[in-house]
């Protein structure tokens, strides 16, 4: 069987392990940042709105008061 890429994964859950790869591989603030960011995004395509809340909030503080545009 051919599974293509994010096979039974959401685009958020694709996203969530991309942020935990930048966390493991000590990524700096600006890449935790970013990855957090783009994760929230993906949850909201997704339409999981609890899971985008937890990673807004997440980018918030991954962002810190420069972030407050989004």
């Amino acid at each position: 069987m051919l599974c293509l890429a994010a096979c039974g994964h959401s685009a958020g859950e694709e996203a969530e392990k991309r942020y935990a790869m930048v966390e493991r591989s000590n990524g700096t603030p600006d890449e935790r940042c970013d990855q957090a960011n783009k994760t929230a995004a993906a949850y909201l395509r997704d339409g999981n709105e609890a899971k985008y809340r937890e990673w807004r909030l997440r980018s918030q503080v991954q962002c810190g008061p420069a972030d407050d545009q989004l």
